[in-house]
C-alpha cells in the first residue's frame, strides 16, 4: 500500500464519508493524502458492517496487517481500536479469519499516529481481503492500512477431507479452519485450505499439546481405519515427493493416486505400495512419512491412509516439485520456453531483414527497365478458369481474361462459392494463370472436368432401420450429381404434414438479400474441404486426454455407422455409464481424421448440454458419456406421454438451444444438427452429440440453403438446422422434414430460396390446440420464432442466445415431475 504497488483501482470500500477527501484511495499507511485516511460514511457500532477492501488480482500469502489512524496533519482524532478480517479465495466465498487461538477480533490502534503491526498465524491465502472496523460503543473511525505478504507460488487450490470421527471426548481434532470456510455450505466432506497447509508442524504429541489447532485426527471406530484426502492444484506440476508429519503407528499404510484431470487416476495400485515408505522418527509415535513420486506429473493427488491404532493424527503435508524449463498447461500439454534462444533469434531476424532490404533495392533497380515489357506479357497471358454448373446439371467451362475481370470484378471472389446470376448457373473459381491458348484449349477437352462435389449429403432417410442412438448417418451419394433434371418445378407427393408454398409477401420478407459469399472469421467451420492426412494420429492426439485400453471393458453394441461402431463399456475411474466409439477399419485415414477431429473438439467442451468426453484410447476409441434413453427421435417414438405434452417438447428444444448457444460462444459451428444427434437421459436432460469438426457428414433435410448451394457454414446455418429440428420435435418426431421431396427437389428448392424464385417449399405447422387457448398462443409464438430461423437472409435469423431466452421464458411453468410421471425406459445394461 505505502509503496503504491497496489493501485487505487484495487482499493474499494463499502462507503466513504466523502470520496475525494476520505475515500479508500487515501488509506495508505504513513501517507498524508487529502484528509489522510479512509473514513466510512456511518459511525461504527455493534453489529455494523463497514469495510475497506483490497483486491490483489492474484492469490497472495498475507502474513501481517498494519493499521494506523487518521492524523490529518494534526487535525485527526479517529482510529480503529479493533477490527475483523474477511478474506476471499478464487472459487470460494468470503470467510471470517480466525487465528490459531480461535480469536477473530484483532487489536488495532490506541492513537492516530502509531502504526500497529499484527502478525497472522496461520497466514491468510487469498486474492481479496477486507478489514472490518469493530466497536461496542458508537464512534467515528478512520483507518490507514498496510498488507504484508508475498505471492503464492505453491499452487495448492484446496484439499477435501471428512471430519467424521474427529471427536475425542472433550478434545476436537477436526480441521476447524476448513469447517469455518464451509459454514455456509454445510455437509461433509469439507473443501478448502486449513490446518494441513498452514506452515505449522506440531512438535508435541496430540494428547500433550495445549493447542487445539496443531493436529487433525480420526478414530478407527467411526472411520473403519481408512481416511482419504484429495488435493487439487492450480496447474499440472512435476512432483518429486510428499512429506506427511503424522502421529500414530509406523504400520500405517499410505496409498497415493495421481491424475491430470481429476477424473481418471493413474497408478491405482499406489506408488507407496511399490516403493515403500521412508520414515523419519522424531520421537515415539511422532514421525515424518516421505513418499517418492519420481517426478510424476499430476494436478490432482489423492492420498489414502489405512491405520490400525485407535487414533491416527496428521499435522502438516508438504509437496516437493522439480524445477523445469517447461510449463504445463491445464490439459497437461507441455510447452517449451527456450528463453535463451530468443535474443539470438531476434539478432538473426534483424540481420535477415537488412539483407532482404538490400536484395529488394537491387531487384527494383534492375527490373525498372523491364517493367513495361513484363506488364504487357502478363496482361496477355493471365486468365481465370471458371467452372459452371448449368441448370441441367452439366458442367461448363469459361475463360475470363483480365479485361473481363476488370469490367466484372464481382465474378472473382477467391476460393469461395458465389451465387451470381451468370447465365443461369452457380459458379466456382477453380483456375489461375494460363500460359498459352493451347493449354487453355486442353483444359476444356479433358474427359473429367474439375469437380464441384465438395460436400456430400445422404439420400432421403429411412427410420425403419435398427441404427443405434450413437450411430452416424447412412452412406451417401454426391449432392450436385449430373443426373438432376432441370425441369423439376412441381412435386405431386403428399407428406404426412404437407409443406406449404410461400406466398409472394412471405418470399419478399424472407428473401431480402442474397448472401454473396461466406464471411471470413475465426469460426471453426465444419466444412468437408482442405483435409490433410499427413500428420500422424499420435501427433494429433497429443493434446487429447488419454485412457488406457486396459481400463476399458467393452460390452453390448448399441450403434453402428458407416465408419464407426458404438459399444457400452465400463471405464475404470469413471463413475457413470460410458460408451466407446471406435473405428471399423483402423486403416481408413478419412474416418481416422474425422474421429480425431471429433475428439479434439469434445475435449475442449464443458457444458451440461454437450455430451461428456472422457478420453481416447490407444486404438483411437473415444470414451463418451452414455445417455440412457437414446436419441430424441427414438425417445419420443417410445414415449407417447412425453410426445403429447407440448411443454415437455419445448423443454427439449430449450436444452438443445442452450448447448448450441455454448457452441456459438466458443465460435464452433456444429454443421449437422438434428434430433438424431441429440441424446436424452431419464430425467429428460438433453445433450448434443457428434461434433465432428471439419470432417462432418452434413444432413440435407436439416441444412440451410446457403450450406447446400454455396457450401457456406456458420452459426446462422446452425440456426436454420435448429429450426428444422425443433419443427420435427414439436410434431413428436412423427414426420421427417420434407418427407415428400427427393434430394434433387430439395436442392432445387434451396436454389430457388437463394435466387428468390417462386415457388419455394416450406414446412407446414399443425396444432390440435383451440385458437382461443393459451396453449395455442404459446404454440403460435414459438412457430413464429422457428420461421425466423428459416429466413433466407442469414443476418435476419436470430442467434442462439435469443432463441434460448425466448424458449426459456415460454416454458417457465414447466414441471419436470409432472412430465416424468410415467416411467422412462433406458438402454439395456
Amino acid at each position: 500500500m505505502e509503496s503504491e504497488d497496489i493501485g487505487d483501482d484495487q482499493i474499494t470500500a463499502s462507503s466513504s464519508f466523502d470520496y475525494e477527501s476520505v475515500g479508500p484511495q487515501n488509506a495508505r499507511i504513513r501517507t498524508e493524502k487529502a484528509s489522510g485516511a479512509w473514513c466510512p460514511k456511518l459511525q461504527i457500532r455493534n453489529g455494523s458492517y463497514e469495510f475497506i477492501q483490497v483486491n490483489f488480482n492474484q492469490t497472495q500469502i498475507i502474513r501481517g496487517i498494519e493499521t494506523q489512524g487518521r492524523y490529518g496533519n494534526g487535525t485527526g482524532r479517529e482510529f480503529a481500536p479493533q477490527y475483523l478480517i474477511d478474506y476471499w479465495r478464487t472459487g470460494n466465498t468470503w470467510v471470517r479469519y480466525r487465528n490459531r487461538t480461535g480469536h477473530q477480533l484483532m487489536t488495532g490502534n490506541f492513537d492516530t499516529v502509531t502504526a500497529v503491526l499484527r502478525s497472522l498465524d496461520p497466514p491468510i491465502i487469498g486474492a481479496k481481503i477486507r478489514l472490518v472496523p469493530f466497536s461496542l460503543q458508537t464512534r467515528t473511525i478512520c483507518m490507514r492500512i498496510e498488507i504484508h505478504g508475498c505471492g503464492y507460488e505453491d499452487g495448492l487450490v484446496s484439499y477435501t477431507l471428512s471430519n467424521i470421527g474427529s471427536k475425542n471426548g472433550a478434545k476436537d481434532f477436526s480441521d476447524k479452519f476448513l469447517i469455518e470456510a464451509n459454514e455456509s455450505k454445510g455437509g461433509d466432506p469439507k473443501k478448502g485450505l486449513g490446518l494441513l497447509f498452514d506452515g505449522n508442524i506440531a512438535e508435541t504429541t496430540p494428547n500433550t499439546s495445549n493447542k487445539s489447532f496443531d493436529w487433525i485426527g480420526w478414530n478407527r471406530t467411526e472411520t473403519g481405519g481408512s481416511v482419504e484426502i484429495l488435493f487439487e492444484f492450480d496447474r499440472t506440476k512435476n512432483f518429486t515427493d510428499i512429506e506427511l508429519n503424522v502421529f500414530g503407528s509406523p504400520k500405517t499404510k499410505v496409498a497415493v493416486d495421481l491424475s491430470t484431470n481429476g477424473q481418471i487416476y493413474y497408478n491405482s495400485n499406489s506408488i507407496a505400495s511399490k516403493t515403500g515408505i521412508d520414515l523419519k522418527v522424531k520421537s515415539p509415535g511422532l514421525y515424518t512419512i516421505q513418499l517418492p513420486l519420481f517426478s510424476t506429473r499430476a494436478r490432482y493427488i489423492r492420498i489414502g491412509l489405512q491405520f490400525e491404532d485407535e487414533w491416527f493424527y496428521i499435522s502438516e503435508v508438504n509437496f516437493n516439485t522439480a524445477l523445469l524449463s517447461k510449463t504445463i498447461d491445464e490439459n497437461g500439454t507441455e510447452e517449451v520456453h527456450l528463453f535463451s534462444l530468443y535474443y539470438i533469434l531476434i539478432a538473426v531476424l534483424v540481420l535477415l531483414f537488412i539483407f532482404l532490404c538490400l536484395i529488394f533495392c537491387i531487384l527494383i533497380f534492375v527490373q525498372r527497365s523491364h517493367t513495361k515489357k513484363k506488364s504487357s506479357s502478363s496482361n496477355s497471358s493471365k486468365c481465370v478458369l471458371v467452372t459452371s454448373l448449368k441448370s441441367n446439371g452439366m458442367p461448363r467451362h469459361i475463360i475470363h481474361s483480365n479485361a473481363s475481370l476488370n469490367r466484372h470484378p464481382e465474378i472473382f471472389h477467391g476460393n469461395f462459392y458465389i451465387a451470381d446470376q451468370l447465365n443461369g448457373s452457380t459458379q466456382k473459381i477453380l483456375g489461375g494463370n494460363t500460359t498459352s491458348s493451347r493449354s487453355t484449349s486442353e483444359s476444356f477437352n479433358k474427359d473429367k472436368p474439375p469437380s464441384l462435389l465438395d460436400i456430400h449429403f445422404p439420400p432421403p432417410p429411412s427410420y425403419n432401420s435398427s441404427d443405434g442412438v450413437y450411430s452416424e448417418p447412412p452412406p451417401t451419394t454426391p449432392l450436385l450429381a449430373n443426373s438432376i433434371p432441370s425441369s423439376i418445378r412441381s412435386f405431386p407427393r403428399k407428406p404426412k404434414v404437407p409443406p406449404r408454398r410461400a406466398s409472394h409477401e412471405s418470399l419478399a420478407r424472407q428473401n431480402r438479400t442474397l448472401p454473396s459469399r461466406p464471411t471470413e472469421s475465426s469460426e471453426l467451420h465444419y466444412a468437408a474441404t482442405n483435409i490433410s492426412f499427413a500428420t500422424k494420429s499420435s501427433d494429433q492426439l497429443a493434446q487429447i486426454p488419454q485412457v488406457s485400453k486396459h481400463l476399458i471393458n467393452r460390452r453390448q453394441k448399441i450403434g453402428e455407422g458407416k465408419f464407426t461402431v458404438i459399444h457400452i463399456c465400463d471405464c475404470l475411474g469413471v463413475n457413470r455409464p460410458t460408451c466407446i466409439k471406435s473405428l471399423k477399419d483402423s486403416d481408413n485415414e478419412a474416418a481416422k481424421k474425422a474421429l480425431i477431429s471429433e475428439a479434439k473438439i469434445l475435449s475442449a467442451m464443458d457444458h451440461p448440454n454437450i455430451i461428456k468426453f472422457y478420453g481416447v484410447d490407444e486404438d483411437l476409441g473415444l470414451v463418451l458419456e452414455c445417455m440412457s434413453c437414446g436419441s430424441v427421435r427414438d425417445f419420443l417414438q417410445r414415449e407417447p406421454h412425453i410426445k403429447s405434452d407440448h411443454k415437455s417438447l419445448v423443454h427439449i428444444c430449450t436444452q438443445i438451444s442452450s448447448g448450441m448457444k455454448y457452441l456459438e460462444e466458443r465460435r464452433i459451428v456444429h454443421g449437422h444438427l438434428s434430433p438424431r444427434n441429440c441424446l436424452v437421459e431419464k430425467n429428460l436432460h438433453v445433450k448434443i452429440a457428434s461434433t465432428r469438426g471439419p470432417n462432418h457428414h452434413a444432413q440435407l433435410r436439416y441444412s440451410a440453403p446457403e450450406s447446400i448451394i454455396l457450401n457456406a457454414w456458420s452459426h446462422k446455418s446452425d440456426v436454420w438446422s435448429f429450426g428444422v429440428s425443433a419443427w420435427e420435435i414439436l410434431h413428436g418426431c412423427d414426420t421427417t422434414p420434407f418427407s415428400g421431396l427427393s434430394n434433387a427437389e430439395l436442392i432445387e428448392n434451396a436454389q430457388n430460396i437463394l435466387n428468390r424464385i417462386s415457388p419455394t417449399i416450406c414446412l407446414e405447422f399443425q396444432s390440435n390446440f383451440h385458437k382461443e387457448s393459451s396453449e395455442w398462443k404459446s404454440w403460435n409464438e414459438t412457430m413464429e420464432l422457428i420461421k425466423e430461423c428459416w429466413n433466407s437472409d442469414t443476418s435476419s435469423r436470430p442467434n442462439f442466445l435469443e432463441v434460448q431466452l425466448f424458449l426459456t421464458r415460454k416454458n417457465m411453468d414447466f414441471s419436470l415431475n409432472r412430465a416424468l410421471s410415467n416411467t422412462i425406459p433406458q438402454l439395456p445394461k
